[in-house]
């Protein structure tokens, strides 16, 4: 019983399979056109010579590979160049940041703000009523302040700007309204000379106007 039933399955799949394949030898049905094992198409033929233009095939695979070399290089390039225009533009930015905060524009800035300071010190005074030795007190420092603003700023760059110039007057003319006040003083009364309580109320409108 057992062997009918063997050559019973036997014949049906001999029936049932069309063709093999001639590459792993796997039965297929008649409706397919690849073998259902390796994939291999029915009409393959491991004897026969392909028909293959091997030296079409290596050009077209050099084209390839040089049409994406040239892709890479452009890519390349073009990421380069960017890079090179960021680093550029960097670099202005900090030049122009650089050349804004120079280290000498900053102490220039300090000694003509403490300069201004010491001259509206003066000047406050002056409106408010000062005496001589009072005013004296006040000149010290400003003329100290004057001094050494000249003698660092004079043979540079900044003694063309209108701040340099402004502060520079400004203080030589309190300087000249002291001797002209003191002179007044000297004219009026030769013993009030050595007042020290004459108000600055008391100076000449020349004086004023040099204040």
């Amino acid at each position: 019983m057992t062997e009918k039933n063997e050559a019973v399955e036997e014949v049906t799949a001999d029936v049932d399979a069309k063709w093999v394949c001639r590459h792993c030898n796997h039965s297929n049905p008649e409706d397919t056109e690849h073998c259902e094992n390796c994939a291999f198409h029915r009409d393959y033929d491991p004897e026969a010579t392909p028909d293959v233009d091997f030296s079409s095939v290596k050009a077209q695979f050099d084209e390839e590979q040089e049409s994406r070399r040239g892709t890479l290089i452009f890519y390349f390039q073009a990421a380069t160049a960017t890079f090179s225009l960021l680093i550029l533009a960097a670099v202005i930015a900090m030049g122009v940041i650089l050349a804004n905060n120079w280290p000498f524009q900053d102490a220039y800035v300090q000694d003509a703000n403490a300069l201004a300071d010491s001259i509206l010190a003066i000047q406050a005074r002056v409106e408010l009523g000062v005496t001589l030795e009072d005013y004296d007190n006040l000149l010290v420092p400003m003329i100290i302040e004057k001094t050494k603003f000249k003698a660092i700023y004079s043979e540079r760059k900044e003694h063309r700007l209108n701040s340099f110039q402004k502060l520079t007057q400004s203080a030589e003319y309190y300087e000249l309204g002291r001797d002209a006040w003191e002179q007044n003083l000297i004219r009026l009364d030769n013993a009030r000379k050595a007042n020290p309580r004459a108000m600055s109320t008391e100076a000449t409108e020349d004086v004023k106007k040099l204040w």
